[in-house]
């Protein structure tokens, strides 16, 4: 059984050069000693081609996995690297262990403290302070983790530009960023600290889907984190954005960002919609991601020799990768066709009585005569009778709401002609 989403972190690059702006990656070859523990997580893992050189996996993979005609292995920063960058869709299983300690009884390197000199003056001050009160590495973790909650520090995507000293303006002015800013500033002070300490980057939870169980991990899930050396311990996680947004942790990034009713459709966009719209537009977009999916897994189980075998068999043995593709979208076209189906018929269902209704309620609205949300047709019309002017278009929308109420709750639809009801509503432009 896997961890909980909120648990889940998919470990990617690792940050360790900082030169006052940037965090960047520095590769550092030395041997490091890993102590596993605890029954493994097995997984596999469909990734999207990135251009990059990095695989994503669960802390912490022992064994590496095998890719066709790319080399992969694990760096000392814990990260799975291939030889070739990731230019397709690929799959691959995995192993990982969530106990585990890497370095418990080694120094890490000096670089791990390093920072560069004349740069946030005040966040080095303000550690140097913190450290004569609390020398115990995990008493001056628990200080920040406490600064960050504490004060009015926020969680946001649109956070104010910081200027040359970076830190110093997060910590002290600013106060409002997103996860990079919290594990910057959070190593920052580890280092000024004596700790050594890194940034690292991945993602972070996940979506799992109710139709087919997989989990998804979108580009909205992207997160960065901090992991900080402790004497016996080795090297652990801190994930600093929690202690200021932990919705964002535990959650996904729609309520970090309190967007009430935000649903992410097809892509990695965040849209508001009513809960009547999410109702059935996430069965809508929960079968259509499992069915992606089902097809990327049928896909990449097979090499192209058994797809070629395959389609043989199906009596396609010359076809062509023009003539494939024009296949595959047409099999596309069809299954969304059948997912649309269901929103077509829903709408011929709609009760044309209602619809003139509807429109009769708007056009009546125009006129500074709304329904209220709790009025009935009797009710309107009772309202209407009592406080509209003498008009033809009142004498028409009194006929008309009666007329609907009548076959609403009289049953009697059949006995009036919807041809009556679209002039009465005419009357009432």
């Amino acid at each position: 059984k896997p961890p909980p989403p909120a648990m889940l972190y998919w470990r990617g690059p690792v940050l360790s050069h900082y030169d006052g702006r940037t965090w960047r990656a520095a590769a550092y070859p030395t041997q490091i000693s890993i102590n596993i523990g605890g029954k493994p997580v097995k997984h596999s893992v469909t990734m999207e081609p990135s251009g990059q050189r990095w695989l994503f996996a669960l802390d912490l993979v022992r064994d590496m996995p095998n890719l066709e005609n790319n080399q992969v292995g694990m760096n000392s920063e814990l990260q799975i690297v291939t030889r070739n960058p990731i230019s397709q869709r690929i799959r691959y299983s995995v192993s990982s262990y969530p106990e585990y300690q890497v370095q418990a009884n080694q120094v890490p390197e000096a670089d791990w403290l390093r920072l560069p000199p004349n740069f946030n003056p005040k966040s080095l001050e303000w550690a140097a302070q913190l450290r004569q009160r609390q020398p115990d590495a995990q008493q001056q973790i628990n200080a920040v983790l406490q600064l960050f909650r504490r004060e009015p520090f926020r969680y946001t995507l649109q956070p104010p530009l910081l200027g040359e000293q970076a830190v110093d303006d997060f910590l002290f002015q600013t106060r409002a960023g997103f996860c990079e800013h919290y594990a910057s500033a959070f190593v920052v002070l580890m280092r000024a600290m004596g700790n050594p300490a890194r940034v690292v980057t991945g993602y972070q939870g996940g979506e799992i889907n109710p139709v087919d169980q997989f989990m998804l991990v979108r580009q909205s899930d992207a997160h960065a984190w901090a992991e900080v050396w402790i004497a016996k311990r080795g090297w652990v996680r801190f994930d600093p954005t929690a202690a200021v947004a932990p919705e964002r942790v535990e959650k996904n990034l729609a309520n970090a960002l309190r967007r009430g009713n935000a649903l992410n459709l097809f892509g990695d966009g965040l849209i508001n919609l009513s809960e009547s719209q999410q109702s059935w537009l996430a069965p809508l977009r929960n079968n259509w991601f499992a069915l992606n999916n089902a097809w990327n897994q049928w896909v990449l189980d097979y090499t192209p020799k058994r797809q070629r075998d395959l389609l043989s068999k199906l009596g396609m043995p010359n076809i062509n990768w023009s003539h494939l593709a024009m296949l595959m979208l047409g099999i596309c076209l069809l299954l969304s066709l059948v997912l649309l189906m269901p929103l077509y018929w829903q709408k011929t269902r709609i009760d044309p009585m209602q619809r003139l209704y509807a429109r009769l309620c708007q056009q009546l609205a125009k006129r500074g005569w709304p329904k209220e949300a709790y009025e009935g047709p009797d009710g309107y019309a009772m309202r209407l009778k009592q406080q509209m002017p003498e008009q033809a278009a009142k004498a028409a929308a009194l006929e008309c709401l009666r007329l609907i109420s009548q076959a609403r709750y009289a049953r009697a639809a059949s006995s009036i002609p919807i041809k009556q009801l679209q002039a009465l509503v005419q009357q009432c432009k």
